[in-house]
């Protein structure tokens, strides 16, 4: 006999806040060096998880997985402000 699913037994979908900033740190290429096989070799770009910037308190950041997909953080304009080639301001449609 078939069982019919209840709610309560599929899980919540958790709500938080939306996405605001986003890692698109691009690899870069090492024009002077070359692999055995004579291309040039790539430097994958790889997130931070800790930003120190003066006085103020250190940002800390998810792994790099999460920034890829994006992630929502109170100072997401700071980020973005101090590594505007890595990091991108997400917005909601219309906005």
């Amino acid at each position: 006999m078939p069982t019919k699913k209840k709610e309560a037994d599929t899980e919540p979908e958790v709500t938080g806040p939306e996405p605001n900033v986003r890692f698109i740190g691009k690899p870069e290429v090492m024009k002077d060096k070359f692999d055995a096989q004579g291309n040039e070799v790539v430097i994958e770009a790889l997130p931070p998880t800790k930003i120190n910037h003066g006085d103020t308190k250190p940002i800390f950041l998810p792994e790099a997985e999460v920034q890829r997909a994006g992630f929502f953080h109170e100072r997401a304009a700071e980020i973005v402000r101090l590594y505007p080639a890595q990091y991108k301001l997400l917005t909601t449609k219309g906005n």
